[in-house]
């Protein structure tokens, strides 16, 4: 049998005084032993057991000054360092009870949290003090930036009366309701429980033990035997490529892993690399999940015996109850490693329902008593009584966990027996999460089970009832629910959230029992293992090669099925966590020869920014997030419906129009309402905050008059929809936003926010986001045609080969220049990957859209308007430019739009509209000249002085924009850009619509209408 390490066994008489002590006072006692020794290294800073007594000290007496004493909870609210440990230590000091907030808590568990307990104080840092101020009464103290604590003193007197009886700690887990429940755990549990485990393994000064996973029953542990705590940053403990050079440059001797941490951390690198790295190690502990036998075999065959590897079961009720080292156990009699024998004092009992011990070699619940028990449950005397029960006249907690003790007295934990689960060392009740989505997310009636075998990495998987007023979607060959997803990050720690959702019609209930009948529920979606070996990526492979193999490797990592994830994925949205962030990061190591961390995975978690970080480094892949590339991929629950509208515009009953309040829209509103049959109603989506059908209708009728369209007669078929295009479901209620979709026969999509000098950023929501929207409403309840208005911008400027409107657009994207022509190709884009999937669209690429060529009234947020408008009211036009007027008459495009419509062989079909001869802007100014309407020209540095004067002077709204803009415009004066229009002129043919050339008639019926009507509006 191996030998113990040093100071690991028999404390005799000394055990027995320690039994007696309080944990602070523990602490006191070392750090006058060894006042020198280094007690807590975070970082670059270590701290002597004298200094950290010092500044215990202070902050004690800082609290003690602001009201805390015996068992006062006092919150701890920041990230693993040396601040925590000091602020852990004086609560004790204090005669309060220390209370772990997690940085994970949403704020609203955090705020059920700080209700119940209300504390005194709660010790945080800066960075984190905005999140408490709105949830509590209790003084806030930023122990890293106000350091007026340091100033206070300890009066140990006052607390001289303490005892091993009064609380050490409060630590919240969640309840099987949703309601946190917080454990009251006493100095007595934790001494007996630390005294014990000492005589299993303890620490002798010199010993350095890193401490983060359960960092709050580690790090005191080394303190009250003069050992050092190592504290593990938060990006450090589950990236391999950090933590193993952490362990050997500190020469860690001891650490504690979840066994499926572990694991991760031997698949990261070959054994002679782990035992190398591991060298310094005496002992690893491991706790929070059952270890198989399999594990352990792959642990022993890389580490051999040179670290004694110790099983521990423990719960926060009771502390530690039992451990092992797994090097001495003998040949296993299951797939699950024993924990060992109950510690000394601590009472195990196997019990069936009845309450009556099982028969010996039977399974049963484990039922645990003896001093290490907590008190109860704060504030919650029902869930106390149920828990803590007594038996035989003495006091056990009932665990929920399944175990079997062994022939040689070992405990063997084989699961829960109650709706508890483990995942990934995180104890979650399923209750909670099912009460989350009951309260939060619209669904009617559910149930959540953790999918997968005790020692495997499970996920939890929700299956759920929609109710009425429902908005979510879940994909139903992926199992992944985004939008439910977004609602449980408010309410549940982000380990609590299932990975998968099913969708049913009902939940299946026992006909017996009337309970839900769990064995009934259908399997989850199923886990598709994908082959990495057929992955290959070229040293010269483009970025798109990239994406497509990152892609391969988050579905085989994520076990989803191929085509599941997109470049704009969020990896953790997908069932992503800390420990497959691991193993992506040693696939793209092998694949694209780079070495990521674990927190880069964090960062970059799409597709796209990953590649581009990459490929480029930090500062490209943080502008990936206006990247044109990483939006251009349509979310993949958008598919249109099995059941299909009518193919052609003349056969509508109800059509849906956006941009009905912007030019073209209006136009296209007054072509619809002319040629289109008279019971035809015509659906206008109107943004009017917190507005009335009324209001809305009116901004509809208010535009058609600007315009001079406006027909009273047509008024009663314009049906007013008031939503926002960028939002999910235009921001309505689902059940409306679904009737809605069933009703619409027809879409006609010319909403744009057009505008050449925002950024892409800008313009996205409404563009792209929209555009999104639009498509996933043509899709929604039954598949409607679409008439989708792009803009030849998706191509950039200065071609001299026409671009056909067969064209590939994915070629252009990196060409492109401003924020309007990247947004626009992202919604085309997404609209090509609409039809790909079977949604009936045409689209229309039209250049400027121009002036009516009959009425001549124009559009006055046109910059090429805008131009002509700013010379009649400058008296003068610029000389000797060489810019282009390129033009096509609204009602020429929104006539052609509109009979095509009504022709189903042009859905799928692309229409460049351009005017391959545009005016010369000289020419234009001439005929003004001609014309009266200015009376000179002059150079053009004049000209624009004068512009900027006049919009000064003025206040003129519209030649402030123009004088601003004027920059950003100009490129666009010069588009030499040639279009084949061939598919556009053959239809126009078809239907005998004649195609005005842009000559000097066309512009004079603008110059008479913007002198005579538009102009008038400005001045």
């Amino acid at each position: 049998m191996p030998t113990l390490g040093k100071g690991e066994r028999l404390l005799g008489a000394a055990s027995m005084e320690t039994d007696q002590i309080c944990l602070h006072k523990l602490f006191q006692q070392q750090a006058e032993r060894t006042p020198e020794a280094i007690s807590v290294v975070d970082g670059d800073r270590s701290i002597t057991y004298s200094e950290l007594d010092h500044l215990t000290d202070c902050l004690a007496g800082y609290l003690q000054k602001h009201g805390v004493s015996f068992d006062n909870p006092v919150g701890i609210f920041m990230e693993t360092c040396a601040e925590y440990v000091i602020a852990y230590i004086a609560i004790l000091k204090a005669g309060g009870a220390y209370m772990p907030l997690d940085l994970a808590y949403p704020n609203e568990l955090l705020y059920k949290i700080l209700a119940e307990t209300r504390p005194k104080v709660i010790v945080t840092k800066a960075d984190y003090a905005d999140r408490l101020s709105a949830y509590t009464p209790a003084v806030v103290l930023n122990i890293d930036t106000d350091h007026v604590w340091q100033g206070f003193q300890y009066d140990e007197d006052v607390i001289s009366s303490l005892t091993l009886d009064n609380l050490a700690f409060v630590a919240y887990t969640s309840g099987t309701t949703g309601d946190p429940k917080g454990v009251l755990q006493t100095h007595r549990a934790a001494v007996h429980s630390y005294t014990n485990r000492y005589e299993v393994s303890s620490y002798v000064p010199g010993d350095r033990v890193a401490c983060n996973v359960f960092f709050v029953w580690e790090l005191l542990r080394p303190l009250l035997k003069g050992a050092a705590c190592y504290i593990i940053p938060d990006d450090v403990i589950y990236d391999p490529r950090q933590l193993m050079p952490f362990i050997t440059e500190h020469g860690i001797t001891e650490i504690l892993f979840t066994p499926s941490l572990l694991e991760t951390i031997i698949n990261s690198a070959d054994p002679d690399q782990i035992r190398s790295r591991f060298s310094s190690l005496k002992v690893i502990w491991l706790n929070g999940e059952v270890v198989t036998t399999r594990l352990k075999n792959r642990i022993l065959d890389v580490l051999g015996s040179q670290v004694r590897l110790l099983n521990t079961y423990s719960i926060s009720e009771c502390h530690d109850v039992s451990d092992v080292d797994l090097r001495e156990v003998g040949r296993p009699l299951t797939d699950i490693c024993s924990v060992g024998r109950p510690r000394p004092g601590v009472s195990v009992k196997l019990l069936g329902e009845d309450m009556q011990p099982v028969p010996s070699g039977s399974v049963g619940e484990l039922y645990i008593g003896g001093p290490c028990l907590a008190r109860g449950y704060l504030d919650k005397p029902g869930l106390t009584a149920e828990r803590f029960v007594w038996i035989e006249d003495s006091r056990f907690y009932r665990t929920g966990d399944l175990a079997e003790i062994r022939s040689d007295g070992t405990l063997e934990i084989k699961g829960r027996c109650d709706d508890m689960v483990k995942v990934r060392g995180y104890s979650i009740h399923l209750g909670a999460v099912e009460t989350a989505l009951l309260e939060h997310a619209n669904v009617k009636s559910c149930a959540v089970v953790a999918d997968g075998q005790e020692g495997e990495d499970k996920r939890l998987v929700a299956y759920v009832v929609r109710n009425e007023e429902a908005d979510w979607q879940i994909d139903r060959r992926t199992g992944i629910g985004l939008d439910i997803r977004k609602i449980l990050v408010a309410h549940l720690a982000h380990y609590m959230i299932p990975s998968m959702y099913v969708e049913l019609d009902e939940m299946p209930i026992n006909e017996v029992t009337g309970k839900l009948d769990r064995k009934s529920l259908p399997l989850p979606p199923t886990k598709f293992v994908h082959d990495f070996m057929d992955l290959d990526l070229s040293p010269a492979a483009s970025i798109g090669e990239q994406k497509d193999v990152m892609r391969a490797l988050w579905e085989g990592i994520l076990l989803l099925k191929t085509g599941s994830i997109t470049n704009d994925s969020d990896f953790f949205d997908f069932g992503g966590h800390s420990l497959s962030a691991v193993a992506l990061t040693i696939e793209i190591e092998s694949l694209f020869g780079v070495q990521l961390l674990v927190k880069d995975i964090y960062q970059y978690r799409t597709i796209s920014g990953l590649v581009d970080y990459i490929a480029h480094g930090e500062g490209h892949a943080l502008m990936s997030k206006d990247s044109i590339r990483d939006d251009a991929f349509l979310d993949p629950s958008i598919v249109p419906a099995t059941i299909h509208k009518p193919l052609s515009v003349d056969d509508a009953d109800s059509i849906f129009v956006t941009g009905t309040t912007g030019f073209l829209g209006a136009f296209l509103l007054d072509e619809l309402l002319r040629t289109t049959h008279q019971d035809a109603k015509i659906y206008c989506l109107v943004r009017v905050k917190n507005g009335t059908p009324e209001e809305a209708l009116d901004r509809v009728i208010n535009n058609l008059k600007y315009y001079q369209l406006y027909d009273y007669e047509l008024e009663n078929r314009i049906v007013p929809v008031i939503g926002d295009l960028k939002e999910i479901y235009f921001g309505l209620p689902y059940g409306q936003y679904s009737e809605l979709a069933e009703k619409i026969d027809y879409i006609f999509h010319c909403a744009s926010l057009v505008n050449y000098v925002y950024s892409y950023s800008d313009i996205k929501p409404s563009t792209v986001d929209g555009t999104r929207e639009i498509l996933r409403f043509a899709c929604t309840s039954v598949t409607k045609p679409l008439s989708y208005i792009s803009t030849n911008g998706v191509f950039p400027r200065g071609n001299e080969i026409p671009y056909l409107e067969t064209s590939d657009i994915d070629a252009f994207a990196d060409q492109l220049e401003e924020g309007y022509s990247q947004a626009k190709w992202v919604a085309e884009r997404l609209a090509w990957q609409a039809i790909s999937r079977g949604l009936p669209v045409s689209i229309y690429r039209p250049g400027n859209i121009g002036h009516h060529s009959v009425t001549g009234i124009a559009n006055p947020k046109d910059f090429q308007a805008m131009i002509i408008d700013a010379c009649a009211k400058v008296n003068c036009a610029p000389r000797k430019v060489d810019w282009k007027f390129e033009m096509t008459p609204v009602d020429v495009l929104v006539k052609a739009i509109r009979l095509f419509a009504s022709q189903p062989s042009y859905l799928g079909t692309v229409f460049n509209v351009f005017q391959n001869n545009p005016m010369p802007a000289r020419e234009v100014f001439d005929l003004m000249l001609d014309n009266q309407v200015i009376s000179e020209v002059v150079p053009v540095d004049d000209w624009k002085s004068r512009l900027c004067l006049k919009a000064a002077s003025d206040g003129d709204y519209i030649l402030n924009v123009l004088d601003q803009s004027l920059e950003d415009i100009q490129p666009h004066l010069h588009n030499n850009g040639k279009f084949d229009c061939a598919a556009f002129e053959s239809a126009l043919a078809k239907y005998n619509i004649n195609w005005p050339s842009l000559d000097i008639d066309y512009f004079h019926k603008a110059l008479f209408a913007n002198t005579v009507s538009l102009g008038s509006r400005h001045r």
